[in-house]
């Protein structure tokens, strides 16, 4: 559960991801879909309840140790450093897989040498993948938003996730975008990666998904096929009835 002030934003909501599942939480707008994202992934504290994650308890551990032990999220507004290139973007996020020695990287050690050329091989590979190589160069806050969004993405992979929580990766794309996103999630998926996904793009969450979840005022009201959630009369009255985007 998590409570603001009187409120309970998430009332006693509890699932578990299967292995290589494309998954989607829906619901309406003030739902907790977010707020459950923010619980799983450390950036939020959970006022009652646990987490577990791979048979452990995590519910006290910090964000930065949970995306280091593979349970990654993106965001929907893409966070990448506007400053630095797609590659040195890239380079960066691999860090996670790649960790630093400090003193050997200040050294200038052989081992340094190593991660350091480990990464540049790690991002070179994510650009090769995402066909983002046309693009290497380019500083990140000079990307069309289109583009930007997409290397935000690209960064969760970088971490190397075996879960990843995608927070509304399709908000703001144009339909060719959107395309490009079911193309980027059928690679992730295939590289062996759980794909966790808060949407509101129902095209998008019904041809993608194996399995939608859908909230409603904190809570859990279904569970089931993209074909049971069409079809369920308490989801078409909560949310699919209320013009969600096609």
């Amino acid at each position: 559960m998590k409570r603001f002030g009187g409120v309970a934003a998430v009332d006693g909501v509890g699932f578990g991801l299967r292995a290589g599942e494309v998954a989607a939480l829906i619901g309406p707008n003030g739902a907790g879909k977010t707020t459950v994202f923010n619980l799983l992934s450390g950036f939020l504290a959970v006022t009652s309840g646990s987490i577990t994650w791979r048979g452990r308890d995590i519910t006290s551990v910090k964000a930065t140790a949970r995306a280091r032990s593979g349970l990654v999220r993106t965001f929907q507004q893409p966070r990448v450093f506007a400053a630095l290139t797609v590659r040195q973007n890239l380079v960066t996020a691999t860090h996670a897989v790649v960790p630093s020695r400090v003193l050997a990287d200040l050294l200038g050690l052989p081992a340094a040498r190593r991660r350091a050329r480990d990464r540049r091989g790690l991002a070179d590979e994510l650009l090769e993948r995402f066909d983002l190589g046309t693009h290497a160069e380019a500083k990140a806050g000079d990307l069309p938003y289109g583009l930007r969004k997409r290397l935000g993405l690209v960064l969760g992979v970088a971490a190397s996730p075996t879960v990843l929580l995608m927070d509304e990766p399709a908000a703001g794309l144009n339909d060719a975008e959107v395309e490009l996103l079911k193309q980027d999630l059928a690679t992730i998926r295939g590289s062996g990666v759980t794909i966790c996904i808060v949407e509101h793009h129902m095209g998008l969450i019904m041809s993608v998904s194996d399995r939608v979840m859908v909230m409603e005022s904190g809570r859990m009201i279904a569970d089931g096929t993209p074909a049971e959630i069409a079809n369920d009369e308490r989801v078409v009255a909560a949310y699919l009835g209320q013009g969600a985007t096609a």
